[in-house]
């Protein structure tokens, strides 16, 4: 399933880019409570996360959401080989 809400999910992945994982995990906390069938939300919790296995929860979750979203499969893949050192985002809704 898609998100009805892009503004919201542009504003956390702008956050992330911040660098502000706790006002960006805020926000998605209170999205994902009233939108949990939103993969995107999902994604872009799991860069709030530090814990490792919440991480791939999260991705998970987007994935059984909505199978076709390749970036949360790709971090997925990278999280369960080793993990990702970076916290860089790839832009999937901002276009910069």
């Amino acid at each position: 399933m898609r998100d009805n809400n892009p503004a919201l999910l542009e504003h956390a992945e702008r956050l992330i880019k911040g660098r502000l994982y706790e006002e960006a995990r805020q926000l998605l906390a209170s999205y994902l409570r009233t939108h949990r069938n939103s993969d995107l939300g999902w994604y872009l919790m799991s860069y709030t996360l530090t814990d490792r296995e919440e991480r791939i929860r999260c991705l998970e979750r987007a994935l059984d959401i909505y199978p076709y979203n390749m970036d949360a499969q790709e971090r997925l893949d990278k999280l369960k080989i080793g993990g990702s050192k970076t916290q860089t985002i790839p832009p999937f809704i901002l276009d910069e």
